[in-house]
């Protein structure tokens, strides 16, 4: 294996000995926020309670030799840089992150830190190509700080070389000796867009490593929206990239899909639920899932718990337009078995609108009335049939029919 590049180390972990107020806050954010809103009284209260199990770091103090480093990594990255998007150039950041890619992409500030060490197979890239330069596409806070790693991110982290959104990135074509993104596609708004953008930076030849979560429960930094299969991730790589291998190593194992789980679960219980939950044995969760619904720490388990461990989510919609202003001409009553043959005159689609209240609008381009309703207006005039279930359920027994014409195209 190639030697490690040298890097500048930029946190570590928090013990009793080493904990300072000040580098701990700035390694977290959204501890620093918390105590400034009240909820923590202070960085160490919050190590003692929380950080120290969560194994929370607290920055290191790099001073001159880390902005020296960042300077001279811009200017080696400045000539690889887009000329056709607009760029705020700090002192050792490139800033393409402009107030349209944010609304494009909703991008929101936010308290969340990520901020992980690299496996040994990012590290082995890294080495491979100490003399190269490697993406790091949704870098986070690193803690180790690589002069041959582009650090990439929305978030202004100390480490952060340059900024802006995955799928429009400021970079030239065949930049990149190679291409990390780890565990970031997840959430990104437009994954396929992403992935297309890593393949256009990367020289030809060039290595990608690329881990997107399957299993794991919600966790935004500040968005996650989509997790992927092993077909998916394949799927999405597919345009541009030879696969070498795809593995499940011991850093994916389902085993930490499980353990978070669970722990998830339980933090979201409480009293007898949380009791009982943490009693079960695995022999107890063999059983499909229906035979668990009324056991408490099914039924008390919060809605964001359900939405941050859902099996799936269910959405419900309907498809944007104005309703336009409509003149009631006629209304009656009857069973559903009459509505066949009541609608057999409108020969367009049913369009639904919404299926919580079960409201469908069919709409007629030529108007084939019966005699009563022809009687009554221009035979030129399309119309609508508005059916309003009167009792619940997916087949209600009997509907109002409200047979209208239109004063306006909806």
């Amino acid at each position: 294996m190639p030697s490690t590049p040298a890097g500048l180390v930029m946190d570590a972990p928090v013990t009793q000995e080493n904990f300072d107020e000040g580098a701990y806050l700035a390694a977290n954010p959204d501890v620093a926020a918390a105590v400034r809103r009240g909820e923590v009284k202070s960085g160490r209260a919050h190590f003692a309670a929380y950080g120290r199990r969560e194994g929370r770091r607290q920055r290191v103090s790099a001073g001159d030799a880390f902005l020296a480093l960042k300077k001279t990594k811009l200017a080696r990255v400045r000539p690889l840089l887009r000329q056709d998007m607009p760029c705020v150039f700090g002192e050792a950041c490139a800033d393409f992150l402009t107030p349209e890619l944010r609304a494009q992409f909703a991008i929101i500030d936010t308290d969340a830190v990520s901020a992980n060490d690299y496996d040994p197979y990012a590290m082995d890239l890294i080495a491979r190509h100490r003399d190269g330069l490697i993406l790091d596409c949704g870098a986070g806070c690193r803690p180790v700080y690589f002069d041959n790693v582009v650090n990439f991110e929305i978030a202004a982290y100390d480490t952060t070389d340059v900024r802006g959104v995955g799928e429009m990135l400021p970079f030239g074509d065949n930049s990149f000796d190679a291409v990390l993104s780890l565990a970031v596609l997840e959430h990104v708004k437009d994954p396929f867009a992403c992935a297309r953008e890593l393949v256009r930076v990367l020289k030809p030849g060039g290595n990608l490593m690329c881990c997107v979560p399957f299993l794991a429960p919600v966790h935004g930094y500040p968005h996650h929206y989509y997790n992927m299969s092993g077909q998916g991730l394949q799927n999405l790589s597919s345009e541009g990239i030879e696969i070498d291998r795809h593995e499940v190593y011991a850093s994916v194992l389902p085993i930490w899909s499980l353990t978070w789980i669970v722990r998830s679960w339980a933090e979201g219980l409480s009293g007898g639920a949380k009791r009982e939950f943490l009693d079960l044995r695995m022999a107890d969760l063999l059983e499909s899932g229906g035979q668990y619904l009324d056991r408490p720490f099914v039924k008390e388990l919060p809605a964001e718990k359900n939405f941050e461990l859902a099996s799936a989510t269910v959405l419900f919609g309907h498809k944007k337009g104005v309703k336009r202003a409509m003149k009631r001409a006629h209304t009656t009553k009857l069973p559903v078995a009459n509505l066949t043959e009541l609608l057999k005159p409108y020969q367009s689609g049913w369009v639904a609108l919404s299926s919580n209240e079960r409201e469908v609008v069919a709409a007629a381009e030529t108007l084939r009335e019966t005699r009563e309703q022809a009687a009554s207006r221009s035979v030129s005039e399309p119309v609508f049939v508005k059916i309003i279930p009167l009792t619940r359920g997916i087949f209600p027994p009997s509907c109002e029919i409200l047979l209208s014409t239109r004063t306006e195209h909806p």
